[in-house]
C-alpha cells in the first residue's frame, strides 16, 4: 500500500481502527537517522510522518495490541472492556542518562542505598532502541556497575517478562527474587551462557508468566563479567512487559454476573441500579451513557460514584460506560441496554347505540328523562366498552417491573348544544371564535376525561403492573349521559332540544412509579384521579410504524321534546343518533394535547352568535300554558300543554322557524272552539271583514295585554285603530299570515313580555 517494502514495516491499527499506523525509516539518508512513526488512511493515502520534529527522535518501537486498545510502551493501559491489557515498559520515551524512579504510573524503579536507576543506550545490544535501565552505584574507586534492581507495581501483575542485556562472555548471573500480594514467594537463579573472549552473549529474555499477582521483584547479587573475569560491565534491562491484574465489571441486583459486554433489558421510564466491581480498591469512576437521544437522569450517585441509579426517559439501544482507572491502567466495561416500552397486542372496543329513557337513571343520573350512550344501571358495562393487552417479552429485566404499570387515559372534546328556558346554550373548551363543528374547532377542545388514570369503577378496574406478568390485560367502559328534563336544586326543567357531539379518544399509558413510596392514586386497589406517575407516555400497538395507539369514538345525536315519542310517556325522540359498531385501535404519531381541567367542568353558558334571555316566556311550556290562561282562562291540560308546545320545539335549534310556531301556536288558540265559543263577535264574525278585524284586535288587547285598548298606557284607541286599519287595507284578504303579523307584533313587544319579569304590570 505504501509502494516502500524496503523502509515500511510492522504496520497497526489505530485505536479508532479509521487509520493505519506503521514504522518508516524512508528519511533515513536525507533528514533524520532512526525510523519514524507514520500514519495513513485505510486505502494508503495521506501517509503522514507524526514523529517528524526535525530535532532527531528516538527509534519507534510499537507494541502490537488487540484492536481498540491503547497500550503502548509508556507504562499505561486502556482496555476497551473490563479487563486490564499488557503493559510494556521500553524506556524511550526517556532521554538516555534519565535517573529512572516514578515516571512510570504501573511500576516504579528504585536500587539500594546509594544506588542509581537510570536510562542507558542498549540498543547496541539489542535492545528496543535507544535506551534500557542501568542499576549502579558509587563513584570512582567504588564504583560498581551492576547495583541492585528493585521493581515495584503499583497493581498485582502476572504474564511479567523482562529482558537482560549486554552479558558479556564470561556470563551474568543474578537471584531475582518474586514477591506475590506483597509477601515473598521465590528466588528465580538468573545465569546466562558463557562466550569467547570479546563476545557479548544475545539478549536474554526473563519470563515469569507462571506467577500471578506479583507486586515486587528485587534482582540482586547482579554479576556480569569478562571471559577473563578480569573486569565487571554493566547489565542492562529492557522490555519490561506484564498485565496488571485489574479488572472492573458492571453489576445488577437483578441479573446474576458481570454484565461487561452482554446484551440486557430495561423498561423505559424506570430505575436502573447499576454498580461498578472493580478488583482492586481505591481508583477512579466515570459513568457515561450514548446516545444522548436516550436522556438519562441521575436518580442517585453522580458520575464519578460508584453505585448510581438512573433513569432512562426514552427507548433504544443505550450504552452505559463505566471508566474505572487506578495507577494508569484504565478498564472500561460496557453494558448495552435495550430501553424498551410495552406494546400492544390488543386495543378493541364496542360502541352501542344512544338511548332516551325516562326514570331510568341511566349512567347514575337521577330521574328524569336521559339521554345517553346505551344505559348503565351498574348492573353490566354499556355504552362504550374496550379491551386493552399490553405485553413485554419474557427476558431479564435491570429495571423493577413492580415500578412499571400501565392504565387507561381517555381524552373528551365535548360540544353541545341545549334549548332551555328560550336559551340556546353550549356546553364545550372548544374556541368560541371557531366552528365548533369543524376540525379545527374540535382540535381545539381537548380535555382529560374524569382523570388520570381513567377509570369507570376504581375497584373493579384496577391499573396493572408488571410484576404480575409479562402480558397484560386491562378493560373499562364508558356510558356518557345528560337528563334534559328533571329536577335541579328543586327547579323542574325541560329542555326542548339536547344536541351533543362528543368525540373521544382512549389511549393506554404506560407509566412508572416508587414501589417502596407509591403515590396511593397509582396504587393497584385504590386508583383515582390523583396519580401523578414519574414517568409516563402513551403506547402503541405491537408491529406498528406509529408510536402510540388510541381507540377514537364519539357519541353525537340530537333529542327533541316530542309529543308523538315512542313510548307516547317518553315525550322525547332522537332527530339523529349514534349506531353501534365496533372501534378498532389505530396509530397515531402524536397524542391529543389534553388541558389539565377536566371535562367534567365545563358549564353551560349562552351560545355564540345568540342573546341571552332571562324572561320566563320565552320557555316553549310556559308560553303555551300562557295561552291558556290568556285565551282559555285557565290552566292547560298536560296532554294539550304537549301537544302545542311540541309545535314549538319540533323547530329544534331553528330560531327563525321557532320564532314563527310561538305565533303559529298563539294564532290556533284564536281558532279554538273554546276560545271562539266565548267571544261571539268572532264567532259570527267572517275572517277578512270589518266587524272580524274589530274583535280580532280587541281579543289581542285583552289576551295578551290583559287590558282594554284605550287604558293604561294608551288612555287612547290611537293603537287599537292602527291595528284595525292595518288588518283593513288587506280585506277581504283572510289567511293566516294576514293575522300572523299583528300576534306577532303584540307577543313581541314590551308591554307583553315585560308581564313575565317578576309580573311588572304595565301601568
Amino acid at each position: 500500500m505504501t509502494n516502500d517494502l524496503a523502509n515500511d514495516d510492522s504496520p497497526s491499527w489505530s485505536p479508532d481502527a479509521l487509520a493505519i499506523l506503521f514504522r518508516s525509516d524512508r528519511e533515513r539518508d536525507c533528514c533524520d537517522p532512526t525510523a519514524q512513526i507514520w500514519t495513513m488512511n485505510v486505502d494508503g493515502t495521506n501517509q503522514t510522518n507524526l514523529s517528524n520534529d526535525n530535532n532527531g527522535d528516538y527509534t519507534a518501537s510499537l507494541i502490537i495490541q488487540s484492536p481498540g486498545t491503547s497500550a503502548g510502551t509508556d507504562g499505561s493501559s486502556v482496555a476497551p472492556d473490563a479487563t486490564a491489557r499488557p503493559v510494556t515498559i521500553t524506556f524511550d520515551t526517556l532521554a538516555t542518562n534519565t535517573p529512572v524512579s516514578n515516571q512510570y504510573q504501573t511500576a516504579s524503579f528504585s536500587s539500594y542505598a546509594g544506588g542509581t536507576v537510570s536510562t542507558a543506550y542498549d540498543s547496541s545490544y539489542g535492545g528496543s532502541p535507544p535506551n534500557g535501565i542501568i542499576a549502579t552505584s558509587g563513584a570512582g574507586f567504588n564504583y560498581w556497575p551492576s547495583a541492585d534492581l528493585y521493581v515495584n507495581f503499583a497493581i498485582p501483575v502476572n504474564g511479567l517478562s523482562f529482558r537482560i542485556l549486554g552479558s558479556q562472555a564470561g556470563g551474568s548471573s543474578a537471584l531475582i527474587d518474586v514477591y506475590v500480594n506483597n509477601i515473598y514467594s521465590t528466588t528465580i537463579n538468573f545465569n546466562s551462557a558463557r562466550g569467547f573472549p570479546g563476545q557479548v552473549l544475545p539478549p536474554q529474555t526473563v519470563n515469569l508468566a507462571g506467577i500471578s499477582h506479583i507486586t515486587r521483584i528485587a534482582i540482586r547479587y547482579v554479576q556480569n563479567y569478562d571471559y577473563w573475569f578480569s573486569s565487571p560491565y554493566l547489565l542492562y534491562y529492557d522490555d519490561f512487559t506484564f498485565t496488571p491484574e485489574l479488572n472492573a465489571n458492571i453489576t445488577n441486583p437483578r441479573v446474576s454476573g458481570g454484565l461487561d459486554q452482554t446484551n440486557q433489558n430495561s423498561l423505559v421510564g424506570a430505575t436502573i441500579a447499576l454498580h461498578a466491581s472493580p478488583s482492586q480498591s481505591g481508583g477512579t469512576y466515570l459513568w457515561s451513557f450514548t446516545p444522548s437521544s436516550i436522556p438519562v437522569t441521575y436518580v442517585s450517585g453522580t458520575q464519578n460514584s460508584q453505585d448510581i441509579i438512573i433513569r432512562p426517559t426514552a427507548t433504544g439501544a443505550l450504552t452505559a460506560k463505566l471508566t474505572y482507572g487506578l495507577n494508569g491502567v484504565t478498564v472500561t466495561p460496557t453494558v448495552t441496554i435495550n430501553v424498551i416500552v410495552p406494546t400492544l397486542d390488543y386495543f378493541r372496543g364496542t360502541r352501542q347505540s344512544d338511548y332516551l329513557s325516562r326514570d331510568r337513571y341511566c349512567s347514575n343520573l337521577p330521574a328524569g328523562v336521559i339521554y345517553s350512550l346505551a344505559c348503565y344501571e351498574n348492573d353490566y358495562e354499556q355504552g362504550t366498552t374496550w379491551t386493552a393487552t399490553a405485553s413485554i417479552p419474557a427476558v431479564s429485566y435491570l429495571s423493577d417491573p413492580a415500578e412499571s404499570g400501565i392504565k387507561f387515559v381517555q381524552a373528551a372534546n365535548v360540544y353541545r348544544k341545549r334549548l332551555r328556558d328560550g336559551n340556546i346554550q353550549c356546553w364545550t373548551h372548544r374556541t368560541p371564535s371557531l366552528d365548533p363543528l369543524s376540525p379545527e374547532g374540535i382540535n381545539s377542545g381537548w380535555q382529560l376525561d374524569s382523570g388520570d388514570p381513567y377509570t369507570t369503577e376504581p375497584f373493579i378496574h384496577w391499573v396493572r403492573y408488571f410484576s404480575e406478568g409479562n402480558s397484560l390485560t386491562m378493560s373499562d367502559f364508558d356510558a356518557p349521559g345528560t337528563v334534559i328534563e328533571g329536577t335541579s336544586n328543586g327547579v323542574f326543567f325541560s329542555d326542548d332540544v339536547r344536541f351533543v357531539s362528543d368525540n373521544f379518544e382512549t389511549y393506554v399509558f404506560y407509566f412508572t412509579t416508587d414501589p417502596s413510596s407509591p403515590n396511593p392514586g397509582c396504587l393497584r386497589e385504590t386508583p383515582s384521579p390523583s396519580c401523578s406517575p414519574i414517568f409516563q407516555r402513551a403506547i402503541g400497538l405491537t408491529g406498528s410504524a406509529y408510536p402510540y395507539a388510541k381507540l377514537a369514538w364519539n357519541w353525537a345525536g340530537q333529542a327533541t321534546f316530542n309529543y308523538f315519542s315512542d313510548p307516547p310517556t317518553l315525550l322525547y325522540s332522537l332527530q339523529s343518533g349514534t349506531p353501534s359498531t365496533l372501534i378498532n385501535a389505530v396509530g397515531t404519531n402524536s397524542v391529543a394535547s389534553m388541558n389539565t381541567t377536566v371535562t367534567g367542568n365545563a358549564t353551560y353558558t349562552t351560545c355564540p352568535g345568540t342573546t341571552a334571555t332571562t324572561n320566563p316566556i320565552d320557555s316553549s311550556r310556559l308560553f303555551t300554558n300562557q295561552q291558556y290562561l290568556d285565551f282559555l282562562n285557565r290552566p292547560a291540560d298536560p296532554d294539550g300543554l304537549n301537544f302545542w308546545r311540541y309545535n314549538i320545539t319540533q323547530c329544534g335549534l331553528d330560531t327563525a322557524c321557532i320564532d314563527s310556531k310561538r305565533v303559529d301556536v298563539a294564532r290556533a288558540f284564536f281558532y279554538s272552539d273554546e276560545f271562539v265559543g266565548s267571544h261571539p263577535a268572532l264567532a259570527s264574525g267572517q275572517r277578512g271583514t270589518h266587524d272580524y278585524n274589530v274583535a280580532f284586535v280587541y281579543a289581542c288587547y285583552n289576551g295578551f295585554l290583559r287590558r282594554d285598548p284605550n287604558a293604561c298606557p294608551d288612555y287612547n284607541w290611537n293603537g287599537f285603530n292602527f291595528w284595525v286599519n292595518n288588518l283593513d287595507s288587506t280585506n277581504p284578504d283572510a289567511s293566516d299570515g294576514k293575522y300572523n303579523g299583528m300576534i306577532r307584533a303584540f307577543i313581541l313587544s314590551t308591554e307583553y313580555r315585560i308581564r313575565f319579569v317578576d309580573h311588572i304590570p304595565a301601568c
